[in-house]
């Protein structure tokens, strides 16, 4: 009772009655029952000088006073894990299995993710070895591309000029030489008897004489000269700034370059020629290249009429 006292001091004159744990119900009752049949107001000497009783107006210190003394409705009732479980299954249920999905997700989640790497790594495999591929077949290409322009401007033979690669490039340096009032030339070159060094010698011979004929005839002229093989045993230079003057005196060192010329073959002497040479210089009257192509076909025409190995200009001819 001392505890009781200690603690409800504050609230007299509006004592609230409290049962211990040890105080017997009976007891308990008894006194609920004398407390309740008393006034207001009773002779202070009735009850030991106790003021009187009532009803408090504010609960507040009681439960105050209820909860220091530990007395029911605030009784400590130790919880036990069961008790828990019991009272919120259904909530820890349902928490385990949002948590179970949750995880599930997340485990799905990184399998996806793992999955997703993985093509990616094929993926940029898959595109390193299409750039590697693209990258060799766009130099493939390139030099497929190259080896055609290749052919379709050489000789397939004597690796120099074909028959229409020289014609557009002569064009040209005839319309410069128009435009500039620069001096121009054409050599028109005939291998002299070739028909009967092919009877003689055979058709194999007769190509490796075309082939050391193109290349002693190459390592005479400059890089901005024009050599073509025109036809069979026909071929053509054509000189950017040369006069017809300078135009004979190149075909003089050609001339005698083809006569010294000696090709071994699989014959028991070595094969010979000789070279027919006509020339033609640009004129003022001319608006064609084939003025100037038709003046050396002719010059070189009467070259051979004159008995071949010889060189004529267009001023021989009348």
């Amino acid at each position: 009772m001392a505890s009781l006292f200690l603690v409800s001091t504050e609230l007299y004159p509006e004592w609230p009655i409290a049962k211990l744990p040890h105080t017997s119900p009976h007891i308990a009752n008894i006194l609920l029952g004398y407390l309740l049949q008393m006034q207001e107001v009773e002779s202070l000497t009735l009850y030991c000088d106790i003021g009187g009783w009532s009803i408090p107006l504010n609960y507040k210190p009681v439960h105050d006073l209820l909860k220091t003394l530990r007395i029911d409705p605030y009784v400590e009732t130790p919880i036990k894990p069961s008790d828990v479980l019991q009272a919120y299954a259904p909530w820890i249920a349902g928490s385990l299995l949002v948590l179970l999905f949750v995880l599930a997700a997340l485990l799905k989640i990184g399998r996806l993710n793992t999955l997703l790497k993985k093509h990616n790594q094929t993926i940029e495999r898959f595109n390193e070895g299409l750039e590697a591929e693209v990258r060799k077949r766009t130099i493939e290409l390139e030099q497929a591309n190259i080896k055609l322009q290749t052919l379709a401007r050489t000789d397939a033979l004597t690796g120099i000029s074909n028959r229409r690669h020289f014609f557009e490039l002569a064009e040209r340096y005839f319309h410069i030489a128009k435009r500039n009032q620069t001096t121009f030339s054409i050599l028109a070159l005939d291998i002299d008897h070739f028909k009967a060094i092919n009877d003689r010698y055979g058709h194999p011979e007769g190509d490796e004489l075309l082939k050391h004929f193109s290349a002693t005839i190459t390592s005479q002229l400059r890089k901005t000269d024009l050599f073509g093989r025109i036809g069979g045993e026909e071929f053509a230079i054509a000189l950017q700034n040369t006069s017809l003057l300078q135009a004979e005196h190149l075909a003089e060192k050609i001339r005698r370059a083809i006569e010294e010329l000696r090709v071994s073959g699989n014959t028991d002497e070595p094969i010979r020629c000789t070279i027919s040479i006509g020339i033609a210089a640009i004129e003022p009257e001319d608006k064609h290249l084939t003025q100037m192509i038709k003046r050396a076909d002719t010059a070189l025409y009467k070259a051979k009429e004159l008995g071949r190995n010889r060189i004529v200009t267009q001023t021989d001819i009348p």
